[in-house]
C-alpha cells in the first residue's frame, strides 16, 4: 500500500510559494528561536549571517539548493522567495550524500533543514506524512517537522566539541534509522 500511495504522489511539482502561514511549523519554530536570542541571548551561526546583502543572500542559498540537486532555475526562484520571507527555517529534499536522516545548514541567516531524499525514512515517513500542495501541515507532520527544527537549531547554537558531537549524533542516528527501517522492510 505505501508504494502505491508514494507512486500515487510522483511528478507532483515542488510548491512554487514558500511563504510560510500564520500558526506554521516555520512560524512556531521562528517565533522560539527570536524569544531565545532577545530573552536568553541565545545566537546561533545562522545569526550572523542575517545582515548580508539580499543579493548576497539569495546566491548563497540558491547555491545551497543547487548542491542538493534543485533545477538551477528553480532554486533561483526559491532562494528569491525565501530572503523575503521572514521565517528563520527552511524545508527542502534533496540529496545529501551520506546516511543522514536530515542535514543542517546555516546559510545566509536562514537555517535550512535537508530531508535525505536516499533515506529509507523518507518513503517510509516523510512521503506518507506529506500533505497537497497548499494545505497546512496537519499535527503529525507539523510536530516533525518542529521536531527537526529544534534539533537544527540546537546545532545551530552549538560551536566547539559541542557542536562536532551534535553532527556525529545526528550521523549516528541516521546510520541507526536506516538500519532499522531496511531490516523491517525484508519482514
Amino acid at each position: 500500500m505505501r508504494k502505491q500511495i508514494i507512486k500515487l504522489g510522483e511528478g507532483k511539482k515542488k510548491k512554487d510559494s514558500v511563504a510560510a502561514q500564520p500558526g506554521s511549523h516555520e512560524d512556531a519554530a521562528t517565533r522560539v528561536t527570536e524569544r531565545r536570542k532577545k530573552e536568553q541571548g541565545k545566537t546561533g551561526e545562522s545569526d550572523k549571517s542575517e545582515a548580508l546583502p539580499t543579493a548576497e543572500k539569495k546566491k548563497i542559498i540558491s547555491e545551497e539548493f543547487e548542491r542538493i540537486g534543485i533545477d538551477p532555475t528553480q532554486a533561483e526562484s526559491m532562494a528569491v522567495e525565501y530572503v523575503k520571507s521572514p521565517m528563520k527555517f527552511i524545508f527542502e529534499e534533496g540529496n545529501v550524500g551520506n546516511s543522514h536522516l536530515f542535514d543542517v545548514r546555516s546559510r545566509a541567516g536562514k537555517i535550512i533543514v535537508i530531508l535525505n531524499e536516499n533515506h529509507p525514512a523518507r518513503d517510509g515517513l516523510f512521503e506518507l506524512l506529506k500533505n497537497e500542495e497548499g494545505e497546512a501541515d496537519f499535527p503529525a507532520l507539523k510536530s516533525l517537522k518542529l521536531l527537526l527544527e529544534a534539533w537544527a537549531r540546537m546545532e545551530d547554537e552549538a560551536s566547539g566539541p559541542r557542536k562536532q558531537a551534535l553532527e556525529d549524533i545526528r550521523s549516528d542516528w541516521g546510520r541507526m534509522a536506516r538500519d532499522f527501517l531496511q531490516e523491517a522492510e525484508q519482514m
